[in-house]
């Protein structure tokens, strides 16, 4: 496959994983801002399989061109510095989606089950709130590091 192919393929991954990072935090801040039980646990059943879908198909599509992209077509094995930069980068984004965030939202959604019916939002799914939002910023950081490398090399 040409290089060009795999270069578009492989930032058409990142940026399906950064919109479907950015989509979801928007969500949650508008969803959230509401503050009604009934929006927020109807957004969050909604919502938390799309997540976790999108991110598994960015990550196949990401992780098997850029292995195309380094090994295939430039001729350079994987312990080149941009590129194990930018697997580190990739990998350690879709971990703290994966092992953080998603988990996060999962715990959100099953409160969110209790208080839908309109009980009180309890505290602690606002502190998990506060822990998503973290997460997410280095989420979003780390996917743009990855573009900015496979850009200008």
């Amino acid at each position: 496959m040409d290089l060009t192919v795999l270069k578009v393929l492989c930032i058409m991954g990142i940026s399906l994983f950064l919109g479907n990072m950015l989509i979801t935090i928007i969500w949650k801040l508008l969803v959230e801002h509401t503050k009604e039980p009934c929006i927020i646990g109807f957004a969050h059943y909604e919502t938390d399989w799309v997540d976790f879908i999108l991110v598994l198909i960015s990550l196949i599509l990401v992780m098997s061109t850029g292995e195309l992209i380094t090994v295939q077509q430039i001729g350079i094995d994987n312990h080149t510095t941009w590129w194990e930069s930018g697997y580190g980068f990739f990998m350690l984004a879709t971990l703290i989606w994966l092992v953080v965030l998603v988990p996060i939202q999962t715990q959100q959604t099953y409160l969110a089950q209790q208080f839908q019916s309109g009980k009180p939002i309890p505290k602690q799914y606002w502190r998990l709130t506060s822990y998503w939002r973290l997460g997410s910023v280095a989420g979003i950081i780390l996917p743009l590091i990855n573009i900015y490398l496979l850009i200008n090399t």
